[in-house]
């Protein structure tokens, strides 16, 4: 059961990376100042940006809405994070997959990632937000999402791990199969 009456919670799961978007995401997030959101940021500092997030937070005084958390990687905790969170985020500059948007798909979680990720197909099932990669389009979408009602996200998440089951191995191999023998 989703219950965003009292936050609304969002979880970037990435290596925390120049790459991954997150300056503009928060640059977002600042502007508008969300009043029930809450964001956790779980991953490995990969080449400082940790230290330039952190600044940000601060200096904007985000600290009660945005934190950081240790990085993950037993599959058993994995499971028990992605329950905690309503929607997940990568707004990436490129990606080539994106693991961590298969993985927020499958635990139900709605994404929001743009046009440098190969996922429209988020757009097409109605899983997520597919958006443009600039602080304007991020800044729509999340005030979209503060009036979102519960059942559009639910909806939303149902249609996250249907897309999911996409991915799984058996209808990859089946894909390959086919693809081998036409």
């Amino acid at each position: 059961q989703i219950n965003i009456r009292k936050k609304v919670k969002f979880l970037f799961f990435s290596r925390i990376h120049r790459k991954k978007g997150l300056d503009s995401f928060l640059t977002a997030w600042n502007n508008i100042k969300p009043k029930n959101f809450e964001l956790d940021i779980v991953g490995p500092d990969a080449d400082g940006t940790k230290n330039e997030i952190e600044y940000f937070i601060k200096k904007n005084n985000l600290e009660h809405q945005i934190k950081f958390k240790k990085p993950i990687y037993n599959i058993l905790e994995k499971n028990k994070l992605f329950q905690k969170y309503h929607i997940s985020i990568l707004t990436s500059k490129n990606e080539n997959f994106a693991f961590s948007v298969i993985e927020s798909l499958r635990h139900s979680l709605p994404v929001i990632t743009n046009i440098n990720v190969p996922w429209e197909e988020i757009k097409t099932h109605n899983a997520g937000w597919y958006i443009n990669d600039d602080v304007d389009s991020i800044k729509k979408t999340l005030i979209e999402i503060s009036k979102i009602t519960e059942n559009e996200l639910l909806q939303k998440s149902r249609n996250a791990y249907k897309l999911s089951k996409k991915f799984e191995w058996k209808n990859i191999i089946e894909r390959y199969d086919c693809m081998y023998n036409n």
